[in-house]
């Protein structure tokens, strides 16, 4: 189990807006691939506002619609149901953000059938 308290340690110095537990959820989570805590702090930003924004949506389209408010996105980690999503469909959405963007991905037995984005924003 990843230490919440080392975690917070290595945020400090960032101004992070939203629910920093849901990072750790990205590098504790049993992904296909997988999001580290230094991918996490590359794209942080010490010289302006971080947001953790979490999306919901029947596809990713409309996930990434809820989550995002304007800001450029740096990194985004997926989380569909079971045999919702292709490879097809995962490599278009993260082309259609940007293909400097870092990504992870879990597919996982969910609580209804929708998808799930937490993204960092800046």
């Amino acid at each position: 189990m990843y230490d919440s308290k080392k975690l917070e340690e290595q945020l400090k110095g960032y101004r992070i807006e939203g629910d920093i537990g849901e990072l750790i959820n990205l590098i504790t989570s049993n992904s296909q691939v997988s999001i580290h805590l230094r991918d996490i702090i590359q794209v942080l930003s010490d010289c302006s506002i971080n947001y953790v924004r979490i999306g919901y949506g029947d596809t990713l389209g409309e996930a990434y619609k809820d989550a995002v408010v304007g800001n450029t996105c740096k990194l985004v980690h997926i989380f569909s149901p079971i045999g919702e999503i292709t490879v097809h469909d995962l490599y278009s959405f993260i082309m259609s953000i940007g293909d400097d963007v870092i990504w992870g991905y879990s597919s996982e037995s969910m609580d209804g059938s929708k998808m799930k984005l937490v993204m960092i924003l800046n």
